[in-house]
């Protein structure tokens, strides 16, 4: 069975920015580099768009940046 996604879960780039204090910049190099994992950390709405929009779990990527 299918994992289903609840959106209060799942917040907006620049949200989770301001959640961490970090720029989107560190989000996203922290993605490239595989420390935040697609599926489990952050998941992409339109991954054929020129300007992709992604969205974040707020609770497990605190967790790894050890805030929660």
């Amino acid at each position: 069975m299918a994992r289903t996604r609840n959106p209060k879960d799942w917040i907006a780039t620049s949200a989770m920015a301001d959640t961490l204090g970090c720029s989107v910049d560190h989000l996203y190099r922290l993605r490239d580099i595989g420390e935040l994992k697609k599926g489990t950390h952050w998941y992409c709405l339109n991954e054929k768009a020129a300007r992709p929009t992604y969205r974040w779990h707020r609770k497990r990527v605190e967790q790894v940046m050890g805030i929660s």
